[in-house]
């Protein structure tokens, strides 16, 4: 086929570097797509595909070949039948033989159909005899797909079949009077809609409507002769087709076709063919980032300072338009390709965010808007004029044009509308959708919402369809939710819909992100995180409910969310489906169930969550409602029955129960070992401190008792409850910072010295200024989330050190100000030292410094102290099914009792 079987790159750059010569670019002259490909012919030996291999090697499709096969396909498609406009499906990966079939076809005088190949089989048989094709070109993988259903067979075509050379060499595109020559106005590719709605149409795109979109492309002069374009996205859809296939074609640039679209296939095809351009969606993009910021630096403090640079870079560029990111991650672009420089984006909106973040790092990036049926692009970021909170300024010949109240007000958000030479004329065979598809006057209805400044660009809000409506009549876009929720570094993807006249969401949770905070509390971290953000939310856009989702959402190719089937999907969610993956088990799989672990755990497993979605992907957490409290149970029970201890950073690993087998057999082999880290205090933690950490206590305590009563003007009620010494447990609600120094201003002189805290390692122990403050005034670490079992056990310590111990049993801030519940974990503590408690209320330091403030306010401040109560008492007073519950309950209620 015209391959350079023994093409290598021996170097990052490219063996062939950047060929610049001077090629006819055809797109301002050709009338149709067979006339550009007499120009692309007049280049012969130039690349005009680079594709790369699973093993590292380079295949090239050289110009002339390209077009020679596709002129020999296509009089063999003639000498076969093939009618004027006959519909000819086209269905394989990227590949140079879809290319070349996509040619043939339309030089042949029929219509490709190209279709996505990971379509159903229903699917694909719908729209085959919706469009009347009675021929295919496929792969033998796919071949079978296409023959369900059809009476008569399709006539196929292999695209592997077109490896060979079986074109005559007399046939050249200057002599070639067998092939018909089309006309500006006859169909060119008639690709199907994404499917976002669940009815893919047919949108037959003509000559004339491709080539005034590719003629505005080309005079942007993005790319050019000697530009390798990488492209990861699908041939079927519009724009991978016109800007990456087309494009090329176009300007004489080279398009380069990796071997996969995992991060390691994109930089080895970025590397191994010396790629300048790469042409994605804004997935892509985003999860390059997050790849990119999760490996920078070397620790905290690497981390912090490849922030600082990525700030000042993008400042930098944003403010002069200079790109120091080239030299300031030079690192960064030595191991992923140094020819890469501009990343080009479509298909959904761009961030703003993002985009000025990866300027930063020294890449030029361009987005734009546009739909299949605009072929496909209506507006674009050129150079010298991007504006990233914007997808750009029509194109050359597009109008736009905004369906708003105030019609013609600049800035008035309504329906966008567009015309002009590139959008298409109608769906084939659906009279119905194409008339609501136009306005009288002949406006394509874009189906998005959007305004347009006073400087002409576009900002598109929305699909129209998408639009929100509540029962009592507020309306919203999904979007502004989802981008809220989303930004939780717990959350990796959130979709929003109503259910039974409530908004909900499906949240699929980031294991990255809620194994750093600790997955022992999963849920409750999830819960909390979810609050978190609803407050900084309008009331009638919080979420009333959600469910938990491991499987990503539904979405096209191109990465747009599949919105209508989000209902079934939160329906069988709720009726506690599992939303889990339940195919075939990998090899891996099979032999994880298969070792003696597997043997012995699987099967107890099975029988101790019988009735609850137990596969190896559920999470204990999150499927199966194990809380802090139930792994200590789970991991004593575990000990018991195959003699393995499982450490606290074990289980705060675990976020499904491949990851708890998995943990399970790491432990048993290295019994006997060390354990990875520790999981009671230092010996130094309860201990008393010297003089000069008493005398710095001492001097903390007195300049917060004077900030309290002056500044807040605090109030002390039930102090005789106080006994003279401990132990005692003081419990206390937590709704702001402020708490620990209400309570410590509030508490006697006498009980200071003996009194301890527990503070969360990631606040009270972060700086070496809070250690040291933590050291002088009795505070000891704990970490609820991810060493639950370890902070009970710290707590107990203290306790029989015969101190008062101060222990918020919340876990954590309310974001309310109400009392949220206790956790379990404070009844475990109380049972298991025996302990009194002495349940304390706050006031007012929420109004004073509530979380979503930096500051505080003048608010007046009371703490109250309640009577002792024991264990027997705080049950008696609370519910549960265990006794731990039911003492954290009865405590929660003994605290909310002292309020006003």
């Amino acid at each position: 086929m015209g391959y350079i079987p023994a093409l290598t790159f021996p170097d990052r750059r490219g063996a062939m570097g950047r060929i610049r010569c001077e090629v006819p670019v055809a797109s301002s002259n050709a009338r149709t797509l067979p006339e550009l490909l007499d120009a692309v012919a007049a280049r012969d030996e130039l690349p005009a595909v680079l594709s790369l291999r699973a093993d590292g090697g380079v295949e090239a499709l050289s110009c002339g070949a390209l077009v020679r096969h596709a002129h020999a396909a296509a009089v063999r498609l003639l000498q076969a039948g093939l009618g004027h406009n006959e519909p000819v499906v086209l269905l394989g990966p990227n590949c140079p033989e879809w290319i070349v079939g996509y040619f043939s076809i339309l030089c042949a005088g029929g219509i490709p159909v190209p279709l996505d190949c990971q379509a159903g089989g229903r699917d694909l048989a719908g729209i085959v005899a919706g469009c009347g094709a009675r021929r295919a070109f496929t792969t033998h993988g796919h071949a079978e797909l296409l023959r369900l259903n059809r009476a008569p067979p399709l006539a196929v075509t292999f695209l592997e079949d077109l490896r060979g050379d079986p074109f005559e060499p007399e046939l050249t595109p200057a002599a070639s009077p067998l092939l018909p020559r089309p006309v500006p106005d006859d169909i060119a590719v008639m690709p199907y809609t994404s499917g976002t709605t669940g009815t893919p149409k047919a949108v037959p795109l003509t000559h004339r409507n491709l080539l005034s979109n590719l003629n505005a492309l080309v005079a942007a002069r993005l790319i050019g002769t000697g530009d390798r374009v990488l492209l990861p996205l699908p041939l079927h859809h519009a724009y991978p087709f016109t800007c990456g296939l087309l494009g090329c074609l176009a300007t004489g640039a080279t398009l380069v076709l990796p071997a996969g679209v995992t991060g390691p296939s994109l930089v080895a095809a970025i590397c191994g063919a010396g790629a300048t351009v790469l042409l994605g969606v804004p997935r892509l993009y985003t999860a390059l980032l997050a790849g990119i910021e999760a490996q920078a630096g070397s620790g905290l403090a690497g981390q912090r300072l490849f922030r600082s640079a990525l700030r000042l870079s993008a400042t930098l560029g944003r403010r002069t338009g200079l790109r120091p990111g080239r030299w300031l991650f030079r690192r960064l672009h030595r191991e992923m390709g140094e020819t890469l420089r501009i990343l080009v984006s479509g298909g959904a909106r761009l961030e703003p965010d993002v985009a000025w973040r990866l300027e930063g790092l020294g890449w030029e990036v361009f987005s734009g808007y546009g739909l299949t049926e605009t072929s496909p692009i209506l507006t674009f970021n050129i150079r010298g004029r991007v504006r990233h909170d914007t997808v750009g300024r029509p194109l050359p010949g597009v109008q736009l044009h905004i369906d708003a109240p105030a019609t013609g007000a600049t800035g008035a958000t309504g329906e966008i509308l567009a015309r002009g030479p590139n959008v298409f004329a109608g769906y084939r065979g659906d009279p119905e959708a194409t008339q609501r598809a136009f306005t009288p006057d002949g406006w394509f209805r874009t189906g998005d919402l959007g305004q347009i400044d006073a400087d002409g660009y576009l900002h598109v809000a929305g699909r129209v369809k998408d639009m929100i409506a509540l029962p009592d009549a507020k309306k919203f876009l999904p979007e502004t939710v989802e981008e809220a929720y989303a930004a939780s570094p717990l959350i990796r993807e959130v979709a929003v819909l109503v259910h039974e006249g409530r908004l909900v969401a499906l949240v699929v949770p980031d294991e990255a992100g809620v194994r750093e905070r600790g997955a022992a509390r999963a849920a409750s971290l999830l819960r909390e995180q979810i609050e978190a953000m609803s407050l900084a939310l309008p009331t009638y856009e919080r979420i009333a409910g959600y469910r938990l989702s491991h499987a990503p959402l539904p979405r096209t190719t191109m990465g747009k969310l599949q919105r209508f089937r989000l209902p079934a999907l939160y329906a069988d969610a709720e009726a506690a489906t599992p939303a889990v993956a339940t195919g075939p088990l990998s090899a891996a799989d099979q032999a994880l169930l298969a070792s003696p672990v597997g043997r012995q755990l699987w099967p107890w497993l099975q029988q101790r969550f019988a009735g609850k979605p137990l596969t190896l992907d559920a999470s204990p957490q999150l499927d199966l409602q194990v809380d802090s409290l139930e792994w200590v149970a789970l991991t004593l029970e575990i000990r018991d029955r195959l003699g393995v201890e499982l450490g606290q950073d074990a289980v705060g690993r675990v976020l499904t129960i491949r990851d708890l087998m998995h943990e399970v057999q790491a432990a048993g082999s290295s019994a006997g070992e060390s354990p990875a880290g520790p999981s009671t205090l230092p010996a130094t933690a309860l201990a008393e401190p010297g003089p000069v950490f008493r005398m710095l206590g001492l001097a903390f305590y007195a300049l917060d008792r004077l900030i309290m009563r002056a500044a807040f003007r605090l109030r002390v009620v039930g102090v005789q409850h106080l006994p003279q010494q401990g132990p005692v447990l003081l419990a206390p609600n937590h709704a702001s910072y402020l708490d620990p120094m209400a309570v410590a201003a509030a508490l006697p002189w006498r009980l200071l010295p003996a009194t301890r805290w527990a503070g969360w390692t990631a606040f009270m122990f972060r700086t070496w200024h809070w250690r040291l403050l933590s050291r002088a005034t009795g505070v000891f670490p704990v970490d609820p989330d991810k060493q639950p079992a370890a902070a009970i056990r710290s707590g107990e310590a203290a306790l029989a050190g015969g101190h008062a111990l101060v222990w918020f049993p919340e876990g954590r801030r309310t974001l309310s100000g109400e009392i949220g519940p206790f956790l379990p974990g404070v009844g475990v503590l109380l049972l298991n030292s025996g302990s009194r408690v002495i349940p304390v209320r706050i006031t007012g330091t929420f109004e004073a410094l509530p979380w979503h403030r930096r500051w505080p306010q003048w608010h007046p401040v009371t703490v109250a102290f309640g009577r002792p109560l024991d264990c027997e008492a705080l049950e008696a007073l609370g519910e549960g099914e265990t006794p731990a519950e039911r003492i954290a309950t009865g405590l929660c209620r003994a605290v909310a009792r002292l309020g006003p």
